[in-house]
């Protein structure tokens, strides 16, 4: 059963961190910390030491900033028992992989800093890296001009795939999925992608899923104004000369 209530207190945090506070009563009511940052929210989980969802607004001026004087780092106003234990490459060839990409929140060097923070950081294979998480970047890079859109980004921690191989030296275990949503206007698009071998570029099409599937799987419901049943976009967003450059 998907979750919808929160203690008054928590949910009076929500109301004031949240972009709508409308739907602050919709978060995961379990051992999280939620932190507001300049460019978008992070819902962490401390049972895992890491971020369950990750919330922004892109606009389509967001400039592409240095990522010179941009390091990994632990996020010091997240209670330690809700965050990673290290900036460290992940073992087992895992890569350090952003929820939110850090050119798509940029408008500011503090805000682009701000996606290489741990909160915002998840082990990914090499193959999802690079592979179909990159592409559905490459989507939101393509439609950032023609106007703001929304993006969460979150982490699946159960499944076939999960693994602790991470626990050791970060206190995050691996998840077994991810997810994202884009939604541009009357555009949308849903993702919930294996963190596995298979989940290349040219896959990411068998990828989507419906907002109704995505909440499904992890329990609580999406803290935006979504459509939970139907995804619209136009074939360019997989197809265009942008995309598959």
């Amino acid at each position: 059963m998907k979750k919808t209530l929160l203690p008054l207190a928590i949910s009076s945090l929500f109301t004031v961190l949240l972009p709508n506070p409308v739907l602050a009563d919709q978060l995961p009511p379990k051992n999280h910390q939620t932190i507001q940052y300049e460019q978008y929210t992070a819902i962490t989980d401390c049972s895992a030491h890491a971020t369950d969802l990750a919330l922004a607004t892109v606009m389509p001026d967001t400039p592409s900033l240095s990522r010179e004087s941009s390091n990994y780092q632990i996020d010091q106003s997240l209670y330690s028992r809700c965050t990673q234990t290290s900036t460290a490459p992940y073992s087992f060839g895992l890569r350090r992989g952003q929820l939110i990409n850090s050119h798509f929140i940029g408008k500011t060097q503090k805000a682009y800093d701000e996606g290489y923070y741990m909160t915002n950081i998840v082990p990914m294979t090499v193959e999802l890296y690079t592979g179909a998480w990159y592409q559905s970047d490459r989507i939101i890079d393509c439609i950032k001009p023609n106007g703001k859109m929304t993006v969460i980004a979150g982490a699946i921690w159960e499944g076939a795939h999960a693994a602790n191989g991470t626990l050791p030296t970060h206190g995050i275990p691996v998840p077994s999925a991810y997810f994202k949503i884009i939604k541009q206007g009357a555009y949308q698009g849903a993702w919930m992608i294996p963190n596995a071998k298979t989940s290349t570029r040219e896959t990411l099409p068998a990828w989507e899923v419906t907002v109704n599937d995505i909440e499904n799987r992890i329990g609580y419901l999406i803290p935006a104004e979504l459509d939970g049943q139907k995804n619209y976009h136009p074939d360019g967003w997989y197809h265009s000369e942008c995309v598959t450059q």
